[in-house]
């Protein structure tokens, strides 16, 4: 989230569309843990009465600020506005 706010509130003029891959392990069980751990995390970051949700905000901002020195409120702000911009997929390859 944060390598795509950075391209698009940073770099780019407009926005586009970016993808990130999580691949925890190659097992298939595993794939379902993963997504089931990011609808959590997505619907924390869209509800601020999520008990996680200002947490969540916070290690955002942190990894942004070490990521890109001077950028991390621009790239939380984006990150908070565009929450609800996601889609999860889950890719099972043999």
């Amino acid at each position: 989230m944060v390598n795509a706010a950075y391209l698009n509130e940073i770099v780019n003029d407009a926005d586009k569309n970016y993808s990130f891959l999580i691949h925890t392990s190659g097992k298939k069980a595993d794939h379902s843990v993963d997504y089931k751990q990011m609808v959590k995390i997505f619907e924390a970051l869209r509800d601020d009465n999520n008990s996680n949700h200002a947490s969540y905000f916070k290690r955002i901002w942190e990894i942004a600020n070490v990521r890109y020195p001077g950028h991390a409120d621009d790239i939380t702000k984006h990150i908070i506005a565009n929450r609800d911009r996601n889609n999860l997929v889950v890719m099972s390859c043999n």
